[in-house]
């Protein structure tokens, strides 16, 4: 597990209109088209009689208000671009790709409503040393000729350090050593982990 920050681009509710997306209030006028109803009548004459419908304002979008001048910080978005920098906790055990929700961290909401949700997929970089078998780790660990003939105690890169290993005498190259319990999380909830492969490269001498 680990802490990741970046910065991204949030919508903030603009502090300027109080997202009402007008310059001031008196720039909010009644609409002109359906007198602040949000909706016009038509009627229609037809071999059946006179129809009368009801149809939202093209005008004003059925909000029975219209802005006269808009906002000079939002341009009438009612919210304003904001780089923040966020950071986000990554649980251990967390496998690649998969997509992990942080809730009220996005957008803020409009007139008061709740913040919106990040949403992130984990991409997990290659790393030279370390190789990821489902939840084992393999590594390749060069030891001398003389320490495959005679055996000695080596020093091996594990997830948590330099720890030292006994290897056996008259060992062979791609000879595997199990460390258990030295791999990857099963699960983000489990304290049970796999296993650290270390597969043995002789060196043979020129």
């Amino acid at each position: 597990g680990t802490k990741k920050s970046f910065f991204l681009e949030l919508d903030r509710a603009c502090s300027h209109c109080k997202q009402s997306g007008a310059e001031s209030s008196s720039d909010i006028v009644k609409c002109s088209s359906c007198d602040g109803n949000g909706f016009v009548n038509t009627a229609q004459r037809t071999i059946l009689g006179i129809i009368r419908t009801q149809d939202t304002c093209s005008s004003c979008g059925g909000r029975g208000k219209k802005i006269r001048k808009s906002c000079s910080k939002c341009g009438g978005r009612k919210f304003i671009k904001k780089n923040e920098k966020i950071e986000l906790n990554i649980p251990k055990g967390i496998n690649p790709e998969r997509k992990l929700r942080y809730q009220g961290k996005g957008n803020d909401g409009l007139k008061g409503g709740e913040r919106g949700d990040i949403y992130v997929k984990l991409k997990v970089q290659d790393n030279k040393y370390f190789k990821r078998s489902a939840n084992n780790i393999h590594v390749n660990l060069e030891i001398s000729f003389l320490d495959a003939i005679l055996g000695n105690t080596v020093e091996i890169i594990t997830l948590e350090g330099v720890e030292k290993i006994k290897i056996d005498k008259g060992c062979q190259n791609d000879d595997k050593i199990v460390m258990s319990g030295k791999g990857c999380y099963v699960g983000m909830n489990s304290n049970s982990r796999g296993n650290l492969i270390a597969f043995l490269k002789v060196k043979l001498p020129k």
